[in-house]
């Protein structure tokens, strides 16, 4: 007997397997774990650099160009910021979702402390800091 015979030859009991699927249904909705926000932590760096008395183009020559080429060479790297302006650098460095954010960090800071004895005397150690949407 095929659905379409069954449904023709009993139609309550149709009715009320569809009635109960409803049910269930109504019952189950609000017990689904949806979240507005899911807490995705994404694996942002940044590596602020101060460089006093420095401008612009020199912070971006000697400091920010160094270290963008250093950390240029870390695998799963999704984009690599940097912004210079007047004594300050700032490296932004967005991994690939799938990264573990603590070890995509711990990359940074190697590369970075290997880099820290290329840049000029002046320049005070760069600082790594993980990207914390909260804050």
């Amino acid at each position: 007997m095929s659905l379409f015979e069954l449904s023709i030859k009993r139609p309550i009991f149709i009715a009320m397997v569809l009635l109960a699927l409803v049910v269930f249904g109504v019952v189950a909705f609000p017990r689904i774990g949806l979240e507005m926000f899911p807490g995705i932590e994404p694996p942002v760096a940044t590596v602020l650099t101060i460089y006093p008395g420095a401008g612009p183009e020199t912070v971006e020559k000697e400091v920010s160009q160094k270290i963008e080429d250093a950390l240029s060479e870390l695998s799963g790297i999704d984009q690599l910021k940097s912004v210079s302006v007047e004594n300050v650098s700032q490296v932004v460095i967005v991994f690939d979702l799938g990264m573990d954010a603590d070890k995509a960090i711990q990359n940074v800071r190697d590369k970075i402390s290997r880099v820290a004895a290329t840049l000029p005397a002046d320049v005070e150690a760069p600082t790594v800091e993980k990207f914390n949407p909260g804050s």
